[in-house]
């Protein structure tokens, strides 16, 4: 069923797949690619990308876009969830059909590639729909699911996932029908069959002006909406013959509004040959991350209707060999049967046991002084799992704890993905570091985080808030946010380091700082802790270079031990 929901005019019934591709106006309420928005902030490069292809319109709310339909001559602001909703309540209402009950539970699939606030409101979605999430599943790991039980082997598989929309490659471990463990992902969250389409459509519209140049109307939606349509169409033709193929489409009433190009499937590939080798550069990312090379895979499973396409399946079996290629399961179905194999497994009565080890796509941690981003939990690690660290408060007297949560590949906090933020008042006073704060870090079977922060000697304790905070990010896609990390690796080396120099400074200072307050008498000990405070607030803004604080700690010390000499003599 397309992922498109279509708000009528009037009041009638929402429309959604098949029926909402048919409605023609007002095209405007017609919603299609919430998946590629929903956990989105409306200042992501991404939405505002993606905003000028659109025919509908989407609109800042809150930090979040939302679409902005007009229902009974009233604009309606719909967010990206409610439109996944309204999906999830058609499938609910077809299962019902089907099974001739109630359904309350499901199992969802989402891209390999969802960050947590993707995640979250992917549940959200559910929630409208009236349906409890049991588990979100990875869809390659559906996939493989899906593989694993109809086989029962003992192998590494590599799913090659080339949907609509998205494209995902991840590696498992498969043993038997029970055991998946992932060990190795990449992906793009802008890639999928619609970007080919955009690319026909694009070779289409050059065709016909080369020969109508004042001929088309690139202003009309519903004219470019045929066009995409027909491009589609044709572009599954020729996934099964040579051609060539007419795209013909009518722009308006003379015989020059008459789109005609005739497309074969070389010059199909031609045209979609950058785009598919693109797809083989993740393959190799995928492999490395996994420390695997071409001879470590036993299978190659392909899923998603752009599998079809004779180009993909070329370039993968030159890459891998023909025997690799595993044609045994359904492209289309694999992952609706994976989830479905995980949804019996939640079933009181059900002999279906699975393991499933899924990882996270990117490094998760918090925001230190001076935005220094402390990772706890690295990209790749799998889960469910759970991490827990304990340390002391920042200063002497300490009243609460503020911590900011972010994923991301950056040491600089404010370059990554905030997520969120917990707030705990703290109940007792006490010095710097001397006093213990647990942090429990939990990622569940759905990949989401919850983060715990404990006052250890009251138990009083507070947990994690995610929340939309209206900034932008300029690279929001995975695997762009991982290739700016590597770009600007020796740039955080150099940050963490000037960081940890200042960290060590400035504990050297708090030590002498209790010695002053045990030993000194009190008109010593006053003078004494100004000079402490002189080289604190020195520190405080991290200055630069790196060689400036073992001479300011020689100043200090030099300073310092003249207040104990003076208490000897």
């Amino acid at each position: 069923m397309p992922s498109i929901v279509a708000y009528p005019s009037k009041n009638d019934t929402i429309l959604v797949g098949e029926s909402a591709k048919d409605m023609i106006r007002p095209i405007e309420n017609i919603v299609y690619d919430s998946k590629r928005f929903i956990g989105r902030q409306w200042n992501d490069e991404s939405v505002q990308s993606d905003i000028k292809d659109w025919r509908f319109k989407v609109v800042d709310k809150n930090g979040k876009p939302h679409v902005q339909i007009t229902r009974n001559e009233k604009e309606k602001l719909i967010s990206a969830e409610e439109i996944s909703s309204e999906i999830l309540k058609a499938m609910k209402l077809i299962a019902k059909n089907y099974l001739n009950e109630d359904v309350t539970h499901a199992v969802i699939t989402i891209p390999a590639n969802f960050r947590q606030r993707q995640k979250v409101e992917t549940i959200k979605a559910a929630k409208l729909a009236g349906l409890n999430v049991l588990k979100l599943i990875n869809e390659p790991t559906a996939a493989a699911i899906a593989y694993g039980f109809q086989n029962e082997v003992d192998k590494i598989v590599l799913v090659y996932d080339f949907g609509g929309g998205t494209f995902d490659v991840s590696i498992l471990k498969c043993k038997g029908s029970t055991y998946f463990r992932c060990l190795g992902n990449a992906g793009h969250m802008h890639l999928g069959g619609q970007d080919i389409d955009k690319i026909l459509v694009a070779y289409v519209i050059e065709e016909h002006l080369k020969t109508n140049p004042k001929r088309f109307r690139k202003d009309h939606p519903l004219y470019r909406r045929r066009l995409e349509e027909v491009c589609r169409k044709q572009k599954e033709v020729l996934s099964f013959n040579e051609g060539p193929v007419a795209i013909t489409v009518e722009m308006g009433t003379e015989d020059s509004d008459v789109i005609d190009v005739k497309l074969t499937r070389k010059k199909f590939n031609e045209l979609i040959l950058k785009t598919v080798k693109g797809t083989l550069d993740y393959v190799d990312k995928a492999m490395m991350r996994a420390s695997l090379d071409v001879n470590d895979i036993d299978q190659v499973l392909l899923v998603g209707g752009s599998t079809r396409i004779p180009l993909v399946r070329e370039l993968l079996t030159e890459k891998f060999g023909n025997d690799k290629i595993c044609a045994k399961i359904h492209s289309d179905q694999a992952v609706a049967l994976g989830a479905a194999i995980v949804a019996a497994s939640f079933q009181n009565d059900s002999s279906v046991e699975l393991t499933m080890l899924e990882s996270i796509p990117l490094s998760l941690g918090y925001s230190m002084r001076d935005d220094f981003f402390n990772i706890v939990i690295q990209r790749g690690e799998t889960y469910p799992n759970v991490w827990e660290s304990v340390s002391g408060t920042s200063y002497d007297n300490q009243t609460a704890v503020d911590v900011c949560l972010y994923e991301g590949e950056r040491m600089i906090s404010s370059l990554n993905h905030k997520i969120g933020e917990i707030h705990l008042d703290l109940q007792d006073r006490m010095e710097r570091r001397g006093y213990p704060i647990k942090y429990i870090y939990e990622i569940d079977s759905n990949g989401i985080l919850n983060v715990t922060v404990v006052e250890q000697a009251t138990g009083h304790q507070a947990q994690l808030r995610i929340r939309y905070d209206g900034s932008g990010h300029t690279e929001d896609d995975v695997e762009n946010i991982i290739y700016e990390a590597e770009k600007h690796l020796r740039e955080d080396k150099d940050f963490v380091k000037l960081w940890c120099e200042r960290h060590n400074f400035e504990d050297k200072i708090h030590t002498k700082k209790r010695k002053v307050e045990a030993q000194l008498t009190e008109s010593l000990k006053a003078e004494a802790l100004k000079v402490v405070n002189k080289y604190l607030r020195w520190s405080n803004n991290l200055p630069k270079p790196i060689s400036l604080y073992s001479r300011k700690l020689e100043e200090f010390n030099g300073e310092i031990d003249k207040f104990f000499r003076t208490t000897t003599e």
